[in-house]
């Protein structure tokens, strides 16, 4: 879910697609706002040989984009950089487990509830895919701790709140000369993380 652009790791995600196609019986849906690259993407597909398990479905609304998070076993992201992406928390809110790169913020995103892998690597995105896919096999859900984490640190009410403690903080902190300047950055640093991390650090 997302957008057909260099950055998301697309093409990284076919290679390691193509590999999982041949161990186990299944589908890749493409949910996207930004077509950018889908013709080439199509092409890549057609190359290696995974046409009828990749589905380009485009762009949804968001009850028929929830219907497909209902439906579908997992979220893959492969990207290459990320900040929080907002599909991420969809997907935990959905109860989905989640396999990602391990880039930006999604490692406090996911925390323990999926399973992450260093980007451009295809081989080691289809062994975590192949990895989650089996413990779902063997009833491992998680659905309700995930939709329970994501709640807990990502709900709107709950990031409203630590922006406003972070604007409150920056409000009382009073720089007068460098000490003090790099006194202000380091706790402006520390809130950020504090809010990547959904205030539990």
């Amino acid at each position: 879910v997302g957008q057909l652009v260099s950055l998301k790791g697309v093409d990284v995600l076919f290679r390691a697609f193509q590999r999982v196609v041949a161990n186990r019986d299944a589908q890749l849906l493409l949910v996207y706002q930004n077509p950018q690259l889908e013709e080439r993407y199509r092409q890549l597909a057609a190359q290696l040989g995974i046409s009828r398990q990749v589905k380009f479905i485009g762009m949804l609304g968001v009850e028929a984009l929830s219907a497909i998070y209902r439906d579908v076993d997992l979220l893959v992201l492969p990207s290459r950089t990320e900040c929080l992406p907002s599909v991420i928390t969809e997907a935990l809110l959905s109860g989905l487990p989640i396999v990602a790169t391990n880039v930006g913020g999604i490692p406090e995103q996911v925390g323990r509830y999926g399973r992450l892998v260093p980007p451009e690597k295809s081989e080691e995105l289809c062994y975590a895919i192949l990895a989650t896919i089996q413990e779902l096999e063997q009833g491992m859900t998680q659905c309700a701790e995930r939709r329970s984490f994501a709640k807990e640190h990502f709900a709107i009410e709950r990031m409203i709140d630590l922006h406003l403690d972070l604007y409150n903080s920056l409000l009382v902190a009073k720089p007068s000369g460098v000490r003090t300047s790099r006194l202000w950055s380091e706790r402006l640093v520390d809130m950020l993380l504090q809010l990547h991390s959904g205030g539990s650090s």
